[in-house]
């Protein structure tokens, strides 16, 4: 697996941490299927973790994508 640190950018323009998993030598040409989870009610933003649920996706040739909110 790969698994990197991004930032994107919202609506308003605020730059969002992202982490991304990704089965190791997935293209990044935004044609592999995510799935984006994320939190970040009343200042608590999701910390980096694996969930082993995210296997099967994963070996499926999807990426895992965990947005660090925070208001």
């Amino acid at each position: 697996m790969d698994v990197s640190r991004e930032f994107v950018t919202s609506d308003d323009g605020t730059q969002v941490p992202v982490t991304l998993i990704a089965p190791h030598g997935t293209h990044r040409d935004r044609t592999a299927p995510v799935l984006l989870t994320g939190y970040g009610g009343y200042g608590i933003s999701l910390k980096p973790r694996f969930d082993p649920g995210w296997l099967p996706w994963l070996e499926q040739d999807g990426v895992v994508a965990v947005a660090h909110t925070s208001a």
